[in-house]
């Protein structure tokens, strides 16, 4: 179950899982903190792509406002795995660029703004510093 494999994580996993927030809210909470075990695994002990532990979450969509967004926008396995792991910058800079809901492609239009967020990030220097701001434009308008 979740509850013993929480148990048996580190001491620095079970902090990760907790500092992501509440899974109050989750659709199935048992699986959204397997999730959140895999996120820590494959990030390492200490590489937490968004900062440190108590701050990840920061800046992003939060849990919610990301699977809403997933749902809404009609994601397919690989689009939403990629938004689910994508940093909270990263996260926040799709999000502030609205719904996938017209797009020709949802999937790939996400997939392209993702890309571009990163891009983004990257030449602002924003990457760790918790997103924001409005980052929209029309950067993925050929997947409409």
């Amino acid at each position: 179950s979740a509850a013993d494999a929480i148990r048996r994580a580190t001491p620095e996993a079970q902090q990760y899982v907790l500092s992501r927030g509440t899974l109050a809210d989750a659709r199935n909470p048992s699986a959204a903190a397997l999730v959140r075990l895999r996120d820590f695994g494959s990030r390492g002990s200490g590489g937490d792509r968004g900062g440190s532990f108590g701050s990840n979450r920061r800046g992003g969509g939060g849990d919610r406002e990301v699977e809403d967004f997933i749902l809404d926008s009609q994601l397919d396995d690989r689009a939403a795995e990629a938004f689910r792991i994508a940093t909270p910058q990263e996260q926040r800079y799709v999000l502030d660029r609205g719904t996938m809901r017209d797009a020709r492609n949802p999937s790939a239009a996400l997939l392209a703004r993702l890309k571009e967020a990163r891009q983004y990030l990257a030449a602002t220097g924003d990457a760790g510093r918790g997103g924001g701001g409005d980052h929209r434009g029309g950067g993925d308008r050929d997947f409409q």
